[in-house]
């Protein structure tokens, strides 16, 4: 089960998004919910919240969004059966940059939102960096571009200073994408750029 959720990260964070979603089908088959909740303290992450959530991504990267969206509420469905705060904090932040690849500004606010409630209640700083900035893009999609900005860049930014790159060049496209909306095309050319040097590593 580890061994296929690793591949699930390391294949969707590579752009091969069809094999992600092969390991994580063979992942969940090997998910035991009554285990992982009895052992939540050994784990801390809950492989199949952590799995479906990658899903959901991968599976709308591949043109399921029916599917995807099943992936996605398999993971809050879950979290919800856990009790457990570290978990339902990172289900939604992870579900807020999904649903901004399906372009959902509200629900990346809702799911941002509530990460943010629970992770800076819990401390969990992860997940207060990931979810600022992505309530900083759903403000920018919802017009409120000054602010919007702002937070994606101090998230990004704190999220750099963690050590976490491997995500970095998803951000960037989406502050890429945010700049070119609001008419900063150099900027956003840059952010581009960067986001490739790091991809190419």
């Amino acid at each position: 089960l580890n061994a296929h959720t690793a591949m699930v990260l390391s294949l969707f964070y590579k752009g091969q998004f069809q094999h992600a979603h092969h390991h994580s089908e063979q992942a969940l088959r090997h998910y035991d919910f009554e285990y992982h909740r009895s052992n939540i303290s050994l784990f801390s992450w809950d492989p199949g919240v952590l799995v479906n959530c990658y899903d959901a991504q991968a599976l709308w990267f591949l043109g399921s969004p029916k599917q995807a969206e099943r992936a996605a509420e398999n993971a809050i469905s879950l979290v919800k059966k856990l009790g457990s705060p570290f978990n339902e904090a990172l289900c939604y932040a992870i579900h807020a940059t999904y649903y901004a690849y399906r372009r959902d500004a509200p629900t990346v606010l809702e799911m941002s939102e509530a990460a943010l409630k629970i992770s800076t209640e819990s401390g969990f700083l992860h997940w207060i960096v990931l979810g600022n900035f992505n309530k900083g893009w759903s403000l920018c999609s919802l017009g409120n571009v000054h602010d919007g900005i702002s937070l994606m860049l101090n998230g990004l930014q704190e999220w750099k200073a963690m050590g976490a790159e491997m995500a970095v060049p998803t951000f960037q496209v989406l502050l890429a994408e945010t700049y070119q909306a609001s008419g900063q095309f150099q900027r956003a050319l840059g952010t581009i750029e960067e986001g490739l040097a790091i991809s190419a590593k």
